[in-house]
């Protein structure tokens, strides 16, 4: 099976490589899109590094056909994503992580603090990141028919261990992955002009708004297709 997925990834890297390039480049800008010089900006380091391995995991995931592994990636990304805007603002430790008789564990009650705030401060990133968030949850965060369907062939009726080839849906599923990025990193970006622990770097919005471009030029190739205009016209 890896070496069948090896074989899968390469042949799709050699026909889609300026589509797939534009997407890790746009992930590739999170990792070093804030300049740090406070130590109590530890938990947003942390935290924007879940994001930028998630995001490429869910991108290598996409290339190996197995979606559902892509969106659940996907969706740890973005749930990262939130909490490292808000550490940029609520910087104690203790926000996150409680220690008790057995160790460390995640603070219970954060998600709901931290999607409050978002709403309140960053209302049109935060409806998109929830309109995202609820597609996966409906389609792929749990068991259901509709993800198994996404392995069966259509004509064999064999169960596979990878999803059906479709190289346009391929294609659009890593359009998808960099625009999603453009959000978190639009998102982040806004929370560093007014953090009082850390600041965006001077080159990186002039580096995001050529990969920004050419992400939409993707979009309005795609709305062109009968397949995928009305549901990226959603």
């Amino acid at each position: 099976m890896a070496e069948q997925e090896n074989q899968i990834v390469q042949e799709f890297i050699d026909n889609n490589q300026a589509l797939i390039r534009n997407t890790e480049e746009i992930i590739g800008l999170l990792e070093n899109i804030a300049e740090i010089h406070n130590r109590k900006a530890m938990p947003f380091y942390l935290l924007n590094a879940q994001v930028h391995s998630s995001l490429s995991l869910c991108l290598l995931s996409t290339l190996r056909d197995h979606q559902v592994q892509a969106q659940l990636m996907l969706r740890f990304s973005l749930e990262a994503a939130c909490l490292a805007a808000y550490s940029l603002h609520h910087t104690q430790i203790e926000n996150f992580i409680v220690t008790d008789s057995i160790g460390a564990k995640p603070v219970p009650e954060i998600k709901h603090k931290v999607y409050k705030w978002l709403k309140q401060s960053y209302q049109a990133e935060s409806e998109h990141l929830h309109r995202v968030k609820k597609q996966i949850n409906e389609y792929y965060a749990h068991g259901n028919l509709f993800a198994s369907l996404l392995t069966i062939d259509k004509q064999t009726h064999v169960n596979n261990y990878f999803d059906r080839a479709d190289e346009l849906i391929k294609q659009s599923h890593i359009w998808e992955l960099g625009n999603i990025a453009c959000l978190v990193f639009s998102l982040i970006y806004k929370t560093l002009q007014n953090s009082p622990i850390a600041k965006s770097r001077k080159d990186s919005f002039e580096q995001f708004e050529p990969l920004l471009a050419e992400n939409q030029r993707y979009r309005n190739e795609f709305l062109k297709n009968e397949r995928l205009a009305k549901w990226l016209l959603k």
